[in-house]
């Protein structure tokens, strides 16, 4: 029978297999990301992120994340958003590729700015992406709860990256020390201290606010970061952190199906 066919989506994805593309992320601190949507859209097009995480997002519940996203890019990225809920200012979001399986991990999460997802990986164990914002130097409840969190989330046998800002501009990540005029040295340490005992690596040297080193990328395996650079910044902060990885998620695309158009069959000619 001469028939017509067309393609169509199905509710069956399958596993896409290609040419290994580095995995991107984007840390970034926005001062109000909403107020930002030019230059953060300029942001994605240039480096096209597969993972974004943002603090200072100075979000609530009344701004939905079309206001954050353009239409073009709004749906090519799945948000996970904890906002400030008792005042103005802070939140943290972490936006994924469409194209990742990533769920929430809603049970690594304590009482401060803090967001955790999990990402499926090809062949090997998933990884797990925080962010996290420490809102001052001397928060010590905040630094607490990051210490909970982050041992939670270290038990599990997988890949970690933290990536937000820290506020601990009294370290030398460059000489890995304490600064003469560290105005808190112990919450700086009990830092060092929660990283130093869950083997995670601190990677950025470069400063990222004026001569400060506060947005921070963390990751229990650095063999598989391939690139780390210090990009312009869209807000007080000078720079946003850059980073590529040797990890290939899982990338599902739905599988098209043929649907046979008996409408327009030729059935004279039958």
């Amino acid at each position: 029978m001469n028939s017509h066919s067309a393609t169509s989506q199905s509710s069956n994805f399958q596993p896409v297999q290609g040419k290994f593309r580095p995995v991107r992320l984007l840390n970034l601190n926005a001062q109000s990301i909403k107020n930002k949507k030019a230059e953060f859209c300029n942001l994605i097009e240039s480096t096209v992120p597969d993972i974004i995480v943002c603090t200072e997002t100075w979000l609530n519940s009344d701004v939905a994340n079309g206001e954050i996203f353009p239409p073009d890019l709004s749906q090519q990225y799945n948000v996970f958003r904890r906002d400030r809920e008792q005042s103005q200012g802070g939140g943290v979001f972490i936006a994924v590729s469409r194209d990742y399986i990533c769920t929430r991990e809603k049970d690594f999460e304590t009482d401060c700015e803090i967001l955790w997802i999990k990402i499926s990986v090809s062949g090997c164990k998933s990884f797990y992406v925080c962010a996290f914002y420490h809102p001052h130097e001397g928060d010590e409840k905040s630094m607490k709860n990051f210490e909970l969190s982050v041992n939670s989330a270290c038990k599990i046998n997988s890949h970690i990256w933290i990536a937000g800002d820290m506020n601990l501009p009294g370290y030398d990540w460059r000489l890995n020390c304490l600064k003469p005029n560290c105005h808190h040295p112990d919450i700086t340490m009990k830092f060092l201290d929660v990283l130093n005992d869950n083997s995670l690596i601190q990677m950025v040297t470069e400063p990222t606010r004026k001569e400060n080193i506060l947005d921070l990328f963390i990751t229990n395996n650095d063999s598989r970061i391939l690139k780390l650079k210090i990009i312009p910044g869209i807000s007080d902060h000078d720079g946003i952190v850059y980073v590529e990885a040797d990890i290939s998620p899982i990338i599902y695309k739905e599988k098209p199906r043929k649907i046979h158009m008996y409408k327009r069959a030729d059935w004279e000619g039958l």
